[in-house]
């Protein structure tokens, strides 16, 4: 089935370059040896998407590790890679993220937390903490 959706998907897209996008790439998803990176494991929510959406995950850590992941990157693939993409791919997650928990009204989970932290940080004009009891008054 993954094979037949890959076929479909790059006849579509040929112009473009598509890769396997993990969607939960962490440390805990990695295994390195002799201070290189051997293997990415856990593809269990993997999808097929562009190199931006997958480097979206690394400006979550910083700027610095998506900077040097994409310099990384444009070695061995010799393609450039769109690190505004990148980060405007992570934005919109984080987005996501916390809008959802929001109108759950989950803003103990430490995924809203997280969102909340990383958009204060990349969007510093926003009011992205915790919503106080005043704030959900709504103004007459």
């Amino acid at each position: 089935m993954a094979a037949r959706q890959w076929r479909t998907t790059f006849c579509r897209r040929r112009q473009k370059l598509l890769v396997v996008v993990h969607d939960d790439l962490n440390a805990e998803n990695m295994l390195f040896q002799n201070h290189g990176l051997v293997s990415i494991l856990d593809f269990g929510d993997a999808y097929i998407g562009s190199p931006e959406q997958e480097f979206r995950q690394l400006y979550r850590i910083n700027d610095l590790i998506l900077t040097a992941a994409a310099k990384k990157y444009e070695e061995l693939s010799g393609k450039r890679l769109n690190i505004e993409a990148s980060r405007a791919w992570a934005i919109v997650q984080e987005l996501a993220v916390y809008a959802e928990l929001l109108v759950k009204k989950d803003t103990e989970h430490p995924s809203f937390l997280r969102a909340a932290q990383n958009l204060t940080k990349w969007l510093p004009e926003g009011a992205w903490g915790i919503p106080s009891k005043t704030s959900r008054v709504s103004k007459q």
